[in-house]
């Protein structure tokens, strides 16, 4: 199985993001979710799935963010278009991302909080990490399940998966002083509560990418390479 993820400069495209502009927010938050190209669902597939992570905020908060999680997704789908998340265009359910937590202030709207929330690096450029499973069954999950529910379920019904670490830039948000101000306060207190808190998740191994010669800079995942990275380094180990 493969995925595809366009960037420009080798980065996730402005508008997905923390510099996306304000009709693409919600109350702050970066609500556009961008569009994946899937290739070489095997045979015998029943749904599709997906994560979107930050394993980069380990060491600013001691913990993976969540910024996407869907499931349920119709086998045959090609493409998750732009904006699926938001839209309801792709049928699929939704799971919680890290924004619901008291770490991140609380939020409640399922608008924000069961959906795609955009990358939102505080300190640096970090790479997130997409992953897409194949699975032979329908998940059962409700909206706003969470991660580990997600991945309990998955156990024993991974058929192939393909990763792609999309890099999202750190530089100055767009807007007024007041606002960039008032963005990067927030951003700080948010990993500022989130080392006080006891809320580490246990490091996944990132899987590595191909980049596919083109136009624009477009991430290939594939999911075969993906495995044979993955028993490399994990060979001699539990993995988790």
């Amino acid at each position: 199985m493969r995925i595809f993820v366009g960037l420009d400069n080798g980065l996730l495209p402005d508008r997905f993001g923390k510099h996306a502009p304000e009709a693409y927010q919600l109350d702050g938050h970066p609500v556009r979710s961008f569009p994946i190209e899937i290739a070489d669902v095997p045979e015998g597939a029943r749904t599709l799935a997906l994560t979107f992570l930050d394993y980069d905020a380990v060491p600013v908060g001691g913990f993976c963010w969540i910024h996407w999680l869907a499931c349920d997704i119709a086998p045959d789908t090609t493409l998750v278009p732009e904006n699926a998340s938001a839209s309801g265009e792709l049928a699929c359910v939704q799971g919680s991302n890290s924004d619901w937590s008291p770490l991140a202030g609380s939020h409640t709207d399922p608008r924000i909080i069961h959906r795609y929330a955009g990358p939102y690096p505080p300190d640096k450029t970090h790479d997130y990490t997409l992953t897409v499973y194949a699975l032979d069954c329908e998940l059962g999950l409700s909206e706003g399940y969470f991660l580990n529910e997600f991945r309990r379920a998955v156990r024993g019904h991974v058929l192939d998966e393909a990763s792609l670490e999309l890099p999202a830039a750190h530089r100055e948000a767009r807007g007024s002083r007041s606002h960039r101000a008032s963005a990067r306060t927030y951003i700080c207190s948010r990993f500022a509560r989130a080392r006080a808190g006891n809320h580490a998740f246990s490091e996944i191994a990132r899987d590595r990418i191909l980049l596919r010669a083109s136009a624009k800079p477009v991430l290939e995942g594939d999911g075969r390479a993906v495995r044979r990275a993955r028993a490399a380094r994990h060979r001699g180990t539990h993995g988790v």
